[in-house]
């Protein structure tokens, strides 16, 4: 990972990021089931949407440009 370096205003430069912190999108609903994030930082939307088969949703759907990948929830 690496981190941008800004001086007046510009982009001066490019170095190591140190600490690697998680990504983190705030999402909104589009639908009742799907949610739509946006992340300044790496200019990328994040799409998710919920599925059940019967009752509470049991699989999250997270869309990409290139792939879609679900995720069954696992119980304990």
């Amino acid at each position: 990972m690496f981190r941008l370096i800004w001086q007046d205003d510009k982009n001066i430069g490019i170095g190591p990021l140190d600490i690697v912190t998680p990504a983190s999108y705030p999402f909104l609903p589009v639908s009742d089931t799907e949610f739509a994030g946006y992340d300044l930082v790496t200019a990328k939307q994040v799409n998710i949407g919920f599925a059940a088969k019967s009752g509470a949703p049991d699989v999250l759907t997270i869309y990409g440009k290139q792939n879609v990948r679900a995720v069954k929830k696992v119980s304990r």
